[in-house]
């Protein structure tokens, strides 16, 4: 069923570059629209996320390896994990860090870019013999959507924030990853090429050739560890499917048995894959199962799925037409077909199964539900084939909606897109004369940037990893708005072990606490608003 490709890899690279390039004209629209007042965060959408990303790669700049979240106080061990980011830190040092920092990351998003596009095109053509297909489904994979574009006639959701799927899931579909998330790029196209390679032909030594391909799971296991455990359910449902269409036409007693040797062959490789793959899953449960602090960060790590509803919405278009081409494929002797099948029928359980990272599990489902619904198209007639590849692509409207929006939020030079310049001069003072990894408290929103310019620790910043934000956000909201109560304050600081107060707008509650004249601090910095305080408890002259 494997097509050679060199007729489409003029078309592959040209699309990959097309890719790269689209997704990359809203940042450097963000830059040129920073001007000299304002400092740019280097990103479009997810704000928070993304200065979390680069807090992580400065943690590398400044000597980490493993990772330690920056947006805590509390005692962590470090654990292996976002490391390509702690790697790519080490390449940045010097003058204008954010700005290397900012620049690398999107180089990796680049990258993903391309390994994403080659790898989802590698995957349809096992399936689509049509090359015109190939490219639809590696066209679809990446700017495909449902009815999400609905959102601009009222139309709400029950997800987060009643927004379309599309807006904010990028495991449901493909474009936001390429768009902003470089890691799941990467680790979407690990899971396609690892499964290409279960799907591969063998001669001997099926558990060799799985044990060779759980190397692309393994490393897939430092993008995104829980991403393997949905490849083996894939793996383990596709398997359970095969045999029953193999059972059920066991009449044909030849067939039967030269396909059950196959069938036995393929449990083989995949238990070669799944062998290789596992040591990182098993860090993963043991880490977050051991370390009170990881244990911590999973309880208010949610990422659930919306209700189901919002996923017929998304999946709408192309859903008939996936029910057909599964039928189909059903009836033929294209067993690989059965990896597909069990992928999309095993995504409810996925979707809703009980994790708090739940939402993330069904990770490429879309793409099989594209490569069945393009199989469905070509089962039409053909008259009827165009008005459905019309159908399935109007899904794009979704993403181009969201793409104009994005041109149009840089364009806004609108917080939290951008920061005062004041505001990074203050924190590249704390970068070039305060030692890394001092603790500095901040308000929740100034603690959320600040250690993606400076590589501070901050008490609170990140909704999921700011362990025991729900009590201590209160907490340091009242020690920036009460105007007294020095032993309460001296207290809180002993307690989260403060080394530095940054104070500024965000801060500055009017009537509320002046630190100029708390005996505890000592100022080290005071420009255009902007102050930071050193903690002292030793008594004063």
């Amino acid at each position: 069923m494997v097509i050679n490709r060199d007729n489409s890899r003029r078309w592959l690279w040209g699309f990959a570059i097309f890719v790269a390039v689209a997704t990359t004209l809203p940042y450097v629209l963000g830059y040129l629209n920073a001007g000299t007042q304002l400092a740019y965060s280097g990103f479009v959408i997810g704000v928070e996320d993304g200065n979390s990303y680069i807090a992580k790669m400065l943690s590398g700049t400044a000597g980490d390896w493993l990772f330690r979240t920056p947006y805590t106080a509390g005692d962590q061990k470090g654990f292996l994990a976002f490391l390509p980011y702690l790697l790519l830190g080490k390449l940045a040092g010097g003058e204008a860090v954010h700005a290397q920092l900012v620049a690398l990351f999107h180089l990796f998003r680049i990258l993903g870019c391309f390994l994403f596009v080659f790898s989802t095109f590698d995957f349809c053509r096992i399936f689509l013999e049509d090359q015109r297909l190939q490219k639809w489904g590696t066209v679809l994979a990446t700017f495909g959507g449902g009815l999400g574009w609905l959102a601009i006639f009222g139309l709400k959701t029950g997800g987060y924030e009643q927004l379309p799927l599309e807006f904010y899931s990028p495991e449901s579909f493909g474009f936001l990853g390429v768009f902003s998330l470089p890691h799941l790029a990467v680790a979407r196209a690990l899971l396609l090429w690892g499964l290409a390679a279960f799907l591969a032909p063998f001669q001997d030594k099926p558990f060799l050739q799985g044990a060779k391909a759980g190397l692309l799971w393994l490393l897939l296991g430092f993008m995104q560890p829980l991403t393997i455990g949905s490849g083996w359910a894939v793996l383990g449902t596709s398997i359970v499917l095969w045999f029953v269409q193999i059972w059920s036409r066991r009449s044909d007693k030849t067939w039967f048995a030269n396909a059950l040797t196959a069938w036995r062959g393929r449990i083989k490789v995949a238990a070669g894959m799944v062998m290789v793959s596992s040591p990182m899953v098993l860090y993963n449960f043991l880490a977050f199962s051991l370390d009170p602090f990881l244990e911590g960060w999973s309880q208010q790590n949610l990422i659930l799925s919306p209700p189901p509803g919002d996923y017929l919405l998304a999946y709408g278009p192309i859903l008939p037409f996936a029910v057909i081409g599964a039928v189909r494929a059903w009836k033929t002797d294209q067993w690989q077909f059965s990896v597909l099948i069990g992928w999309v029928f095993i995504f409810p359980a996925l979707a809703y199964f009980p994790y708090p990272l739940q939402r993330r599990l069904p990770e490429g489902v879309w793409v099989a539900w594209i490569i069945l619904g393009l199989t469905g198209v070509k089962a039409l007639r053909r008259r009827w084939q165009k008005p459905a590849l019309a159908v399935i692509a109007s899904g794009m409207l979704t993403t181009l909606i969201f793409y104009v929006g994005s041109l149009w939020t840089v364009s806004s030079q609108a917080a939290p897109l951008f920061i005062p310049r004041a505001e990074a001069n203050a924190y590249a003072y704390l970068a070039d004369h305060i030692p890394a990894f001092s603790t500095v408290l901040a308000s929740y929103k100034t603690g959320n940037s600040l250690p993606a310019w400076s590589p501070m620790r901050v008490v609170i910043g990140h909704g999921p990893e700011s362990v025991d934000l729900a009590v201590l956000k209160p907490q340091v909201d009242a020690f920036f708005a009460t105007p007294d109560d020095n032993t309460g304050k001296i207290e809180f600081l002993s307690r989260q072990s403060v080394d530095y107060i940054f104070f500024g707008p965000d801060e500055q509650v009017p009537g509320g606490w002046n630190p100029a004249e708390s005996p505890f601090l000592r100022m080290l910095y005071a420009q255009d608003g902007y102050s930071i305080f050193q903690v002292d408890f030793s008594p004063q002259p």
